[in-house]
């Protein structure tokens, strides 16, 4: 459900008569034909192929390469090294330097030591993808492995391995902010809260991975590169500068790409070794990256450590706030490195003036970080969110009351919060009652009351977030070291068509920039959006500009767009006065034609315009030829979205399964464009928030360093299939940022449900079952569940291989007796309580025979096992073994060992259970993370079924 609530201020300019209508998107003819044209897609049968061979070891030097072997196999070309590399470029560019931090230099191959797994050492071009990648096994390098370290809190400990000799310790840069005397503010509050909070490291998985080709021209020394990019231009100036060539000699070409998220703001390492390979041969010469690649090789996001409190009167009023993070760079700063706005905006839309913030930047043996979906927002709206949930609920007030006490009003905007943000305008109730009043939330509460002491119970989660888009200024961004501005171009050509070109260094990527351009040229000039032809993402006859990133595009494009627009529309009048003999003041410029007011049989169509002027034969004296106009426009502060999510959540207290029974987000964005592409990016940002609650997460392994889940099977994303349906509320209040330079009053669309937004709604409305919490007026969710007669898992897991090792602790009421004798009177009984068990049967001496239908992943089967218990010790413990196979569905079979334990707990018993389970076969093929999970899955639901079995068997006997 969608429902659109437009509320414009009464002093906003008129809107053109294009922008809010839902305009198809162009680019879908193409894309959802099948007929894009990416990087990969440019057929070139001449064309050699790149593979990159990467360290294995987190941290390593490189004592030796011997590429002789490789080198004589056919199809090989050239293979680069380290060393040869450094010597001809200079480190790749830091885009967003860190400030106060010597640079450390990123070369296109690792020299001397390899600082993280994925790092590249070497690289093979060939005639085939295939041929390089064999070659690449050929290739001997001897690694001497370093001590590592993989998680930012270690690296701070004095003993930790020194990663870079450039640096006093892992410590890259400490920025503290303190504004008014928080330590006094906390100390008056009436509840205090505080925790710590660890955000887990993603991906941005675009569905297109990052691609070059790059094509060398040696008689006039010219490249002409095809880069999958957001910033074309400022990729170019970063390939010049890595290769020592002028600018004005490379020619960059972002063709469609396949999704960017920020992932694709800067150069890479394999991006410089392409065109090494093109300059070298003198050849066209292509990578794709593969998503193993992907995985250890492209840039990361989010990870980071906050230690946060937050402090509150008894009337709902915030006192003070604080927010000490860490965060995990990795081994490299990255062209946008890691993100600053998680100090920016943690004071969030509420009213604080006393607030700390802490940022420590950390270097790691990790694939380096960089900007993603927020760039840091989401992670600070997460964690204070959750605190404002956690003192609301200590005061016993309603978390919707506190917010609506705390969040900001109209009229004291623009306010300057304890970040140092300055917001522009909003009405940042607005959104949070919207919210509320789609939930129905008074009557949700009521059902909660109802459901006090049933099994399955409601859950209600809101968070109210405000977010910065865009820059403030190009003179903003060079004081503080960018090295890039803030402003957009475009370059408005009229055709004898009677349609305009338009001109951006913009590369479209999924944000249907096509549509949205014609959209805002359409209402400016007087024609038709259909009648507009946007050329996107080509440096050579595209002005220079920024890219697009940040929420920003539209904003600052258009600006760009009404001045060149006005530029171009004020011509065509007056060589239309000249024809039409009538003053400029009495024509318009309407449907592609001029018109005389009050006389629309006079008319001039724009093709005709356009001819003549193109032609120049009937021209004034004093009209110059042509009919285009080019035109910047920097922004000069930053615009501010907001908005506030709310989640209605149906838990069962006995396992803590739980469904998402309602999602709405309402947001502010000022005046839409296009209401269906903001709604779009709103479902994309909602997708990758569930998928950051639930299911995504890189991890790595503390003794290796090494990445447990880089794989797509391992690497859990969600599909349409795993997302409840959103319903999206607008509210649109137009910016007065630059109220007659952009009359429209974009505040950018600020992906306002991405990530962490919508886990902190969740997190607000759910509780996880195995944890004892005491019922709460205003808990939002509300669980008791009754341990006597339930088993309560505790699980821990450790992986490695095809392997499943993990602990589950829990308690029954019984006697450690009475459970014995369940286990060795009725092991039938238990056998099945394991979930999916159809039948069992005995076979004699302490043997069972079980058929067990699972479900792993994507793939389903029914296991034959045979089971033996072995090693009784009555009263106290018993060990297991199971082997089988598959005998319907997909091939795979099973080995389990297992030592079941009983020890004395009170009036009742703690039964341990640790198990060894190793999967082969398609099933075993699924991966750590896939066969982690449904363990996981499997003992809980089998403690829960054990422990009811076992209650009803005691109270029979």
């Amino acid at each position: 459900m969608t429902e659109t609530l437009h509320e414009p201020q009464t002093e906003s300019p008129p809107v053109g008569p294009w922008i809010g209508e839902r305009v198809p998107r162009f680019e879908d003819e193409r894309l959802l034909r099948g007929r894009g044209q990416f990087v990969d897609d440019f057929d070139d049968s001449r064309v050699l192929h790149v593979a990159v061979g990467r360290c294995p070891y987190p941290h390593a030097s490189i004592l030796d390469i011997d590429m002789s072997e490789a080198l004589a196999v056919a199809g090989v070309e050239q293979i680069l090294a380290g060393r040869e590399v450094a010597a001809r470029t200079q480190p790749l560019s830091v885009l967003r330097p860190l400030p106060d931090v010597p640079r450390l230099p990123f070369r296109a191959l690792a020299v001397d030591r390899a600082l993280y797994e994925g790092h590249p050492v070497v690289s093979v071009a060939a005639t085939s993808r295939a041929i390089a990648e064999d070659a690449l096994e050929l290739v001997d390098i001897e690694y001497e492995p370093l001590p590592h370290v993989v998680d930012a809190e270690a690296a701070l400990e004095p003993t930790a391995p020194q990663i870079w000799d450039e640096l006093d310790s892992n410590l890259v840069v400490h920025n503290p902010r303190i504004e008014g005397d928080v330590d006094g503010a906390l100390s008056r509050a009436d509840a205090r809260v505080a925790d710590r909070f660890a955000i887990g490291r993603v991906s941005a998985l675009p569905m297109e991975g990052r691609a070059i080709q790059a094509g060398y021209s040696p008689g006039i020394s010219t490249l002409d590169v095809m880069v999958s990019t957001q910033i074309p231009h400022m990729f170019r100036l970063q390939l010049a500068e890595a290769l020592e060539f002028r600018e004005a000699d490379i020619r960059l070409r972002a063709p469609d790409v396949g999704g960017g998220f920020g992932l694709k703001l800067g150069m890479y390492p394999e991006d410089v070794v392409v065109c090494l390979h093109a300059i070298d041969l003198g050849c066209t010469v292509r990578w794709i990256e593969d998503r193993m690649e992907h995985f250890r090789a492209s840039t990361h996001a989010r990870e980071a450590v906050h230690r946060a409190e937050l402090g509150m009167n008894r009337d709902g009023t915030i006192q003070g706030m604080r927010d000490r993070y860490i965060i995990d760079m990795g081994a490299y700063n990255s062209p946008f490195g890691p993100p600053m706005l998680s100090s920016l905006m943690f004071p969030g839309p509420y009213r604080v003036r006393d607030c700390e913030v802490d940022r420590r930047v950390v270097a790691t043996n990790k694939t380096p970080v960089g900007a993603y979906r927020g760039y840091g927002q989401p992670e600070s709206n997460f964690v204070r969110e959750i605190l404002v949930d956690r003192a609301a609920r200590s005061l016993e007030l309603d978390p919707v009351e506190v917010r609506r006490r705390n969040v900001l009003r109209p009229h004291e905007m623009p306010w300057t919060n304890a970040g140092g943000a300055v917001y522009d305008s909003g009405d940042y109730l607005r959104p949070l009652e919207k919210a509320i009043e789609a939930i129905d939330y008074e009557r949700v509460r009521a059902e909660q009351r109802q459901r006090d002491g049933d099994s399955r119970r409601l859950g209600i989660g809101v968070a109210s977030f405000v977010e910065m888009t865009g820059y403030p200024g190009s003179r903003f961004l060079g004081k503080h070291g960018a090295a890039y501005g803030a402003h957009e171009s475009v370059t408005l050509r009229a055709n004898r068509s009677g349609g305009i070109d338009l001109y951006t260094g913009v590369a479209t990527f999924g944000q249907a920039t096509e549509t949205t351009f014609a959209q805002i040229t359409a209402s400016v000039v007087g024609i038709s959006p259909d009648a507009v032809a946007v050329h996107a993402g080509d440096t050579l006859g595209t002005p220079y500009n920024v890219g697009s990133f940040a929420s920003r595009t539209t904003i600052a494009g258009a600006g760009a767009i009404l001045a060149a627009g006005n530029d171009l529309r004020a011509k065509v009048l007056r060589i239309a006065s000249g024809f039409l003999d009538a003053p400029v003041d009495a024509l318009d410029l309407l449907d592609g034609s001029v018109v005389v007011l009050g006389a629309p049989q006079r008319r001039m169509a724009l093709a005709d315009i356009a001819a003549e002027a193109i032609s120049g034969h009937h021209l004034s004296a004093n009209e110059d030829p042509g009919l285009e106009s080019t035109r910047y426009f920097d922004p000069p502060a930053s615009a501010f979205g907001n908005g506030t999510a709310a989640a209605i959540v149906e838990v069962d207290v006995a396992t803590g399964i739980f469904e998402v029974l309602r999602f709405v987000i309402a947001h502010d964005c000022g005046q839409q464009v296009n209401p269906a592409l903001v709604e779009g990016q709103l479902h994309g940002g909602l997708a990758q928030g569930f998928g950051a609650a639930f299911f995504e997460g890189l991890q790595y392994d503390q003794d290796t360093g090494q990445m447990l889940n880089g794989t797509m099977v391992d690497y859990l994303v969600p599909t349409a299939a795993d997302l409840p349906s959103f319903e999206i509320h607008h509210a649109d209040v137009p910016s007065p940022v630059t109220p007659l330079r952009n009359p429209w009053g974009r505040r950018g669309r600020n992906d306002s449900a991405r990530c962490r937004r919508c886990q902190r709604a969740l997190r607000c409305a759910r509780t996880v079952a195995s944890r004892d919490q005491s019922t709460t007026a205003h808990s939002g969710v509300v669980v008791a569940c009754d341990r006597r007669s339930r088993a309560t898992p505790t699980l821990g897991f450790r992986q490695g291989g095809s392997d499943v090792k993990f602990e589950e602790v829990f308690e029954v009421s019984a006697a450690r007796e009475k459970v014995w004798e369940f286990f060795d009177l009725e092991a039938e009984r238990v056998g099945m309580c394991i979930p999916g068990a159809e039948e069992i049967h005995s076979l004699g001496d302490d043997k069972y025979r079980l058929k067990v239908a699972q479900k792993v992943g994507s793939m389903g089967a029914t296991f034959d096992l045979r089971a033996r218990i072995r090693d009784r010790q009555p009263t106290e413990m018993m060990s297991l073994s199971a082997t089988g196979r598959s005998i319907k569905g997909a091939r795979g079979d099973v080995r389990a060992t297992a030592v079941v334990s009983l020890e004395d707990k009170g009036d009742g018993t703690t039964i341990r259970l640790d198990a060894d389970v190793a999967l082969g076969g398609m099933i075993g093929s699924l991966g750590h993370k896939v066969i982690a999970q449904k363990a996981e899955e499997i003992t809980r639901d089998f403690a829960v079924a054990l422990g009811e079995s076992m209650t009803s068997w005691t109270a029979a006997s």
